[in-house]
């Protein structure tokens, strides 16, 4: 996979910030790229004062298969690098919308 390869679609709409993974063929399943582009989705957005909520959701039949196995196995977390679980405790509503739920 390419450095340069978006597997997230951000979006703004009035004080919601819409994260949506685009990694479609793969049933947005996470990969080490996805990972790194949300932490700094993660961070934008809880850093901006006018976000309010922030909505996780996947394009096409799958919200998220869970870790891209492939992509994943043997990786470290790289010193200095966000834990994504430290980026979604905040004071305000974190929800995921589940693709056809």
């Amino acid at each position: 996979m390419s450095e340069a390869e978006q597997t997230l679609f951000v979006e703004r709409v009035d004080r919601t910030e819409w994260i949506t993974f685009q990694r479609t063929e793969q049933l947005n399943a996470m990969s080490t790229q996805m990972l790194r582009q949300m932490a700094a989705a993660l961070e934008a957005a809880l850093a901006d004062d006018g976000v309010r909520t922030i909505v996780l959701t996947g394009s096409g039949r799958a919200f998220c298969a869970g870790a891209d196995l492939k992509e994943v196995a043997g990786a470290k977390h790289a010193p200095g690098e966000p834990d994504l679980l430290d980026l979604v405790d905040h004071t305000f509503g974190l929800m995921d919308q589940i693709t056809g739920h």
